[in-house]
């Protein structure tokens, strides 16, 4: 699997857990998924920008990388 493929999978399931974690929240219902589904959500989100690094600095701060 690419980079790119891995990417979009793991744009699926932070789409699903982030789905799963407001329709719990406002329910009111399974207090304990709506936690560690939180957790989960924040792991997910630093690995991703830990991964995603690179661009971000070259596209969001316009820092070029060093040749």
């Amino acid at each position: 699997m690419g980079k790119i493929a891995g990417m979009r999978i793991i744009a699926i399931i932070l789409f699903v857990m982030l789905a799963t974690q407001v329709t719990t929240g406002l329910a009111g219902i399974a207090f304990d998924l709506h936690y560690w589904l939180g957790i989960a959500i924040g792991v997910a989100v630093i690995t991703h920008l830990a991964v995603n690094w690179g661009w971000i600095k070259t596209n969001i701060f316009g820092i070029k990388p060093k040749a």
